[in-house]
Parts: structure tokens; sequence; C-alpha cells
């Protein structure tokens, strides 16, 4: 059986078309933004941009789907095995470790998470995404860090595993889509924040 053929390298018209959709997606979002619009940015043909693109969620998968599969996956897969898979005193120690992680790497990728926060309550496709890399690569070391959390007392039992995830990432990820709504948070803020987050998750006096 011969092997599939090897996908082409994007040429430079197709690299630029998708700088252009990613900034354009990140300022102004999906449904905000039209072909004619990316095209200008792209200095491209709006017709060029239907040829390589022919609808425009395709476009907005292209610039998605490879970020989560080559940047999110093994950062879940490596980096959460060390991060969550360590030894914490308590809850509060982890959730800070936790937090410093995830703002590292959003800060690396500011356009493309914005995007990602933006349109993954809107398509289908890109939640089903996140979630399988979720699931298969980050979900397992979680629980494990739960199970022990809980034996040393630190964390709440009668919250399933999925709804503490869920709290967790949630919290996270309002912090990140309204703090430049809001007021940019600072240390102070983040530290309240986790702070709250903490007293939520611990067990009941």
């Amino acid at each position: 059986m011969a092997p599939p053929p090897k996908e082409r390298p994007p040429t430079q018209k197709k690299l630029q078309i998708e700088a252009a959709a990613l900034e354009l997606f990140a300022r102004k979002g999906f449904a905000g933004t039209s072909t004619k619009q990316i095209a200008t940015a792209a200095g491209v043909a709006e017709g060029t941009i239907f040829r390589h693109f022919p609808p425009k969620k395709s476009l907005l998968l292209r610039i998605c789907r490879p970020f989560v599969v080559e940047v999110v996956a093994p950062m879940a897969s490596r980096g959460l095995e060390s991060l969550v898979g360590a030894d914490y005193d308590t809850l509060g120690d982890f959730l800070r470790a936790l937090y410093a992680d995830r703002r590292a790497l959003t800060e690396a990728h500011p356009r493309t998470f914005r995007v990602l926060l933006q349109e993954a309550s809107l398509h289908l496709e890109l939640r089903e995404l996140l979630r399988e890399v979720f699931d298969r690569h980050a979900r397992p070391h979680f629980e494990r860090q739960f199970d022990a959390l809980r034996d040393k007392g630190q964390l709440r039992r009668d919250v399933d595993d999925a709804n503490l995830l869920r709290m967790i990432m949630a919290t996270f990820l309002a912090t990140a889509a309204f703090s430049d709504l809001v007021a940019r948070s600072d240390a102070t803020d983040q530290s309240q924040m986790l702070a709250m987050l903490e007293q939520a998750l611990a067990p009941p006096p």
C-alpha cells in the first residue's frame, strides 16, 4: 500500500493570508472580519482567499488546529505531567503553580489564544478539538493530583473531578479574557483571585 502523499508546504501567499487572518480575528472576531478585510491586510486578491480557503471557517480552523495539535497537546502531555504530577503541600501551592504556567503559555501566544477563547464557544469543531486534546493529554494528570490533595485534606470531596476542573479553568480563562475589558489585573488581583478559588475548593470547615 502506497504511503499517503506528503502535504505541500504552504505558499508565501497562504502564509500571508493566515497571518493577516489571525491578527484580524484576534482584534475583530471571526464574525466581524470579512474576507475582503483579510485580503487587504494580506496584500492579495479576495479571490485568492476563496481559492485557498473555500469557506471562511476553514481559515479559522487552519489557524487554530495546528496550534492546538502542535503546541497545546505536547504542552499538556509533557509540561502538565511534571507540573500537575508534582507533590504540593497545599491546594494554594498547586493553584499558584498552575496559574503561573498557564499564564506564561497564553502570554507566549497571545493572539492565537485570544482567537481560541473568542471562537471556541461559537464553533463546535474547535470545542471538540480542545476537548479531545484535554481528555487525552491533561485530564489523567489532574485526576491524580486531585486524589493526592484530597488525601491531604486540601480539596473538597463533594465535588467531582469534572466540576473541579471546570471551576479552575473557567476562573483562569475568565481572568485572562476580561482583564483588559474591566481593568488590567496586577499581582494583587491575581492573588485575590487565587485565594477566592482556593477558598471555594477547600473542604468545608
